[in-house]
């Protein structure tokens, strides 16, 4: 694999499947009740959080301090 991807997903590609769609569903809600759909730069910057969330969990960039003081912010 190119080496981004967490290599315990073979083992458990279900539970990464599931967490997705939660993750999905969470942001659907989150938007949905901000009626943020007119802000792409709100939406962007969570699919990159999402994206470097479930790509590079043990990260510094992925630590919850970064994460929700980028927002906080």
């Amino acid at each position: 694999m190119i080496g981004f991807i967490d290599k315990k997903f073979k083992k458990m590609p279900g539970r990464y499947m599931a967490q997705c769609m939660l993750v999905i569903l969470i942001l659907i809600v989150i938007l949905t009740f901000l009626d943020v759909v007119k802000e792409t730069a709100l939406i962007a910057s969570l699919g990159a959080t999402t994206f470097t969330i479930f790509t590079r969990p043990s990260s510094y960039m992925a630590t919850s301090r970064n994460l929700l003081g980028g927002y906080a912010v």
